[in-house]
């Protein structure tokens, strides 16, 4: 009996972790799709080729619609097409790593 209940702590933890990491999964998926709908919506990358800056100017626009939302399933909405329009971004004009990761 005493072997099961230690065994409680590690199994739970190991449970959340994998739970976290499924639902990152899950985020990453959503991402996908919002980034193929937003090509089909305003085409993709190399039709439009928009610059940094530009990239920079509709990330603004769509932070002030996160912050003028009023329910949290806005926000929450709001906040994926501010996470795809970035990876849009990245997408065209590369990823630089942090130093610290390198």
């Amino acid at each position: 009996m005493d072997i099961c209940i230690n065994l409680l702590g590690p199994i739970k933890r190991l449970l959340e972790e994998i739970l976290i990491k499924a639902n990152k999964w899950v985020i990453f998926k959503e991402i996908a799709m919002e980034r193929e709908w937003q090509d089909k919506k305003y085409g993709s990358l190399e039709e439009r080729n928009p610059s940094v800056d530009e990239w920079v100017d509709i990330l603004s626009e769509e932070l002030k619609e996160v912050l003028s939302a009023k329910t949290l399933e806005e926000k929450l909405e709001e906040l994926l097409q501010v996470v795809s329009v970035g990876v849009a971004c990245l997408e065209q004009h590369g990823v630089i790593r942090r130093k610290e990761l390198q």
